[in-house]
């Protein structure tokens, strides 16, 4: 199910029936907001003529994200080429979406700015990033740049209720999602787990003798302290100003520890004390 966006899905399945579509796009916009799914939609809509989320595998498409080791490497650069090569079997296109793009080492990127300067005539390429500027710059300006915006809390609210939430539930699970409906199925399809994020996340904020304990807590667990942040970050945003320095503060230490191989433990203290140097 895709939520919102309706506007963009316009916009695409007209270039796409008017055979204008671009050799590659870039989608950028928070986490969560569907970017990737949009993605995948636009390929099932050339594929199958449904623009949704596919069910299934599409014949030419090909859908690449960050290894274990958080990293898109030379190997799936190369990957990319090959398949791009070959002649579509369905779809007009041979499509390539890159989930977290960022996530691209210097030479994935350099490789990928290569297929983009002469592309083959079917290739389609959408790079998916959180914020265009994480991104070689030679290489974002070979892609037609899309900023996927929050949507509405209605719709977040409609998309709970087709999991099956009551209205109360649905409502309060919009709000909390801010217009994320990717964050929104997540809290639905993985309580448990936000439970204990966000247990976590008030103690954090109120407690501040336990902090060192709960950053140990979350230095051990990468999927717990990536919903702690989701959470963490909700709860500062719902008083914008008196938690803005705070704010810069958690978002460089998620930044370097998302990105570099550092001391979680010593950057969330950090954080939680203010430090944003």
């Amino acid at each position: 199910m895709i939520v919102g966006h309706e506007n963009l899905i316009k916009h695409f399945k007209n270039l796409a029936e008017r055979n204008a579509l671009s050799h590659g796009y870039l989608f950028f916009g928070e986490p969560r907001v569907g970017k990737a799914t949009i993605a995948a939609a636009l390929a099932n809509f050339l594929e199958n003529g449904r623009f949704e989320k596919p069910d299934g595998l599409l014949a030419d498409f090909l859908s690449v994200s960050p290894d274990e080791n958080g990293a898109i490497g030379i190997d799936a650069a190369r990957a990319i080429k090959e398949f791009l090569w070959r002649r579509p079997v369905k779809s007009g296109k041979r499509f390539v979406a890159i989930s977290d793009a960022q996530a691209m080492t210097p030479q994935a990127q350099n490789a990928l700015l290569k297929i983009a300067e002469e592309p083959p005539a079917s290739a389609l390429i959408v790079a998916v990033s959180p914020n265009a500027e994480l991104l070689a710059p030679t290489l974002v300006s070979r892609f037609q740049k899309f900023h996927l915006s929050r949507v509405s809390d209605a719709q977040v609210a409609e998309l709970a209720k087709s999991f099956g939430c009551d209205a109360k539930t649905a409502a309060q699970t919009a709000k909390k999602a801010a217009g994320r409906p990717g964050l929104a199925a997540d809290f639905i399809q993985n309580g448990s787990f936000w439970l204990e994020a966000e247990s976590l996340a008030k103690d954090f904020l109120k407690n501040a003798a336990r902090r060192t304990f709960i950053a140990s807590r979350l230095a051990e667990d990468e999927k717990l302290l990536d919903r702690f942040a989701e959470i963490l970050l909700i709860y500062l945003r719902q008083n914008p100003i008196a938690n803005l320095e705070l704010t810069r503060s958690f978002l460089k230490r998620f930044s370097l520890i998302k990105q570099f191989n550092v001391n979680k433990r010593l950057q969330l203290e950090a954080a939680a004390a203010g430090d944003g140097r």
